[in-house]
C-alpha cells in the first residue's frame, strides 16, 4: 500500500503541524477578510527558524493552491508562521 497525503487544518495563526520528519506536499490558502494582505510562511522546522519551503504573500481576497506531486522532505517538521493583518484559511497536505 502506498503513501497517502493527509491535510491538516490551518487555524489561522502561527502553529506548528507536525513536530517528526515528514514529506511536505503543498498547500491551499485563502484571504478570508477581503480588505487586508497576509503573508504564509512554511518552514522545515518547529519554529520560524527553520528551513523556508514556502512563502506566500496572498493580497485581500484572493486564494492559492500549489501541489509538489514528488513532495519535499521535511526533516525537522512543519511549522506556518502567518503575518500581516489579513486573515487566512486553508490547509497544508503532508505524508
Amino acid at each position: 500500500m502506498g503513501s497517502h497525503l493527509r491535510s491538516v487544518a490551518l487555524t489561522g495563526a502561527t502553529q506548528t503541524v507536525r513536530t517528526a520528519e515528514t514529506i511536505y506536499r503543498g498547500f491551499t490558502l485563502r484571504e478570508t477578510g477581503g480588505t487586508e494582505p497576509a503573508v504564509v510562511r512554511i518552514f522545515d522546522a518547529t519554529s520560524a527558524t527553520g528551513v523556508l519551503l514556502d512563502s506566500v504573500a496572498l493580497e485581500a481576497g484572493t486564494s492559492l493552491s500549489v501541489t509538489y506531486p514528488a513532495g519535499i522532505w521535511a526533516t525537522t517538521g512543519v511549522h506556518v508562521e502567518i503575518t500581516g493583518t489579513g486573515v487566512v484559511e486553508g490547509s497544508l497536505r503532508i505524508e
